[in-house]
This record gives structure tokens, C-alpha cells and sequence, in this order.
């Protein structure tokens, strides 16, 4: 049996509303307006949320592109891809955007947000910290049952 030892961070409910009310300060402080807030399931789907909360940002759309990237194709369209779009996500998915890239260019009108980033992966434009341990967050289905 492996016996190496996880490093696990937890990061409650009440601590991820602090987090992404920095990141929204670091967007506003950016200057960058997003007109849509695309959240990549599962974990950013929450976190999308809680941004259009605490910003002018309306409009948000749940994207779930682990289970059919196929849907991608159908859902961007030229009205969506000429609006400033902020794409989100708990920890950053390498091979999500990747896909995203193939699909249509991360230019100036696309920003990437993330709560935390490992690194080698694709470092978001705005994201609280570079992180080497595993992350734990309320919706993962582990901590649920620890409740």
C-alpha cells in the first residue's frame, strides 16, 4: 500500500467568499470589465456565482466541458465571442484551456480566473496563489461527508 503522505488545505465557505472578494478587487483593479462570467464545472461554478455577486457582471453562464467538450462548438457563438469574457475556474485545468484555446484565441477580450494555480499549468490572469498541496473545498464530495 502507498503510504506518501498529502498535504491537504481546506477551504471553507466563509473563506472562499474572502478569497474571491479579492480576486474581484484585483479584476476591478485591472481595469478589465467582463460582459459575461463563464463558470468551468464544477468548481467554478460557485465561484462564478459569488462574482457576479460582488460585480456590475450579470450575466453568467455554467459551462461543464469535463463531461462533453463537444458542447463548446454549440455554445460560442459570434455574439458571445465579441464580449469580454471571464473565464473561471477553482484551480486551473490545463487541458481545459487548452481545448478553449484550440476553439477560440485567449486574447485581450478573454481573461482567466482562478482561485489557485499548480505550477506548470497555465497561470490565470488573476488568481490568489501559486499552491503545491491538494486543495479541499465545500463542494468536493469528500468534505461534504466530513459535515
Amino acid at each position: 500500500m502507498d503510504e506518501r503522505k498529502f498535504n491537504y488545505e481546506f477551504i471553507d465557505w466563509n473563506k472562499l467568499q474572502n478569497l474571491t472578494k479579492i480576486l474581484v478587487k484585483k479584476v476591478k483593479e485591472s481595469g478589465y470589465k467582463p460582459d459575461v462570467i463563464i463558470g468551468i464545472s464544477k468548481g467554478g461554478w460557485v465561484v462564478s456565482r459569488l462574482l457576479c455577486d460582488y460585480t456590475d457582471c450579470k450575466e453568467i453562464i455554467s459551462l461543464d466541458l469535463k463531461r462533453s467538450k463537444k458542447i463548446i462548438l454549440s455554445f460560442l457563438n459570434k455574439n458571445l465571442l465579441e464580449k469580454r469574457i471571464l473565464l473561471v475556474d477553482d484551480v486551473i485545468d490545463e487541458n481545459i484551456i487548452q481545448y478553449i484555446k484550440s476553439i477560440i484565441p485567449l486574447e485581450k477580450r478573454i481573461k482567466i480566473l482562478s482561485l489557485f494555480y499548480t505550477k506548470g499549468n497555465v497561470k490565470p490572469d488573476y488568481y490568489i496563489e501559486e499552491v503545491s498541496n491538494m486543495i479541499e473545498f465545500p463542494w468536493n464530495s469528500e468534505s461534504m461527508r466530513k459535515n
